[in-house]
């Protein structure tokens, strides 16, 4: 009996790792508890990636092209954050704040751009956002470009021919040359205030009005600042 004794006194020492495995087992079986996989959480920041790219319109070869331009300020809402196109007009950063957000993007003054394009985009949690800006111009900076043919029905193109364009209420005057599909483009034209503007073909010594393929009238309104004109014309 004193050897029995002696051994459970020995068992219940403080210092005995026996009586802290015995409360340890005692409290997970009452106490603990395991999560499943749908009480685990894991925070994440509210934040996304957004990427994008910067484009204005050019006249290449005669025909209207929206090219990537570096170097423009992108402004991201009310963030605070302002990025800046890179090569070919790719820009991009990470950490935004989720939420739509009004992207600005100008070239030239703050308050008078020479270019300013505005879109809406919606950053999500941990996601990332594509978004193309258009930069248009402004009214001196106007692109005016189409395709003129020798009939009404638009089916013979007005190839290699000597093309004047001026403002009906203006006398400044801009030339091209019709290109072989009879495409032409015109950039950086000033209309300043004028409303409607008049194309004019020289051939064998002679000016032909061009005709709105649409309308028929001998010219085409300034409904926009960059501004598709087709039309036709008739040699008697």
């Amino acid at each position: 009996m004193y050897l029995l004794k002696a051994s459970i006194k020995n068992f219940l020492k403080p210092r005995s790792y026996q009586v802290y495995l015995i409360i340890a087992l005692l409290f997970c079986f009452e106490g603990c508890k395991i999560p499943t996989e749908h009480e685990v959480t894991i925070d994440t920041p509210e934040t996304g990636m957004l990427s994008g790219k910067t484009t204005k319109p050019e006249i290449i070869n005669n025909r209207l092209e929206w090219v990537g331009v570096s170097g423009v300020k992108v402004q991201v809402g009310n963030t605070g954050i302002v990025l800046e196109s890179k090569t070919n007009g790719l820009f991009g950063a990470d950490n935004i704040p989720t939420g739509v957000h009004n992207l600005v993007a100008k070239i030239g003054n703050e308050y008078l751009p020479n270019y300013l394009g505005e879109e809406s985009v919606l950053i999500t949690r941990q996601g990332v956002s594509d978004v193309t800006i258009k930069l248009w111009p402004n009214h001196r900076n106007y692109i005016v470009y189409g395709r003129i043919y020798e009939d009404k029905n638009g089916t013979i193109p007005l190839s290699n021919k000597y093309l004047l364009f001026r403002p009906t209420e203006g006398y400044t005057q801009y030339s091209t040359t019709t290109s072989q599909d009879g495409y032409y483009g015109f950039s950086n034209v000033d209309f300043a205030f004028w409303s409607k503007f008049e194309l004019q073909v020289i051939t064998g010594g002679w000016g032909y009005d061009v005709k709105d393929i649409n309308t028929d009238e001998p010219y085409f309104p300034t409904n926009s600042v960059v501004i598709e004109a087709n039309g036709y014309i008739t040699i008697n």
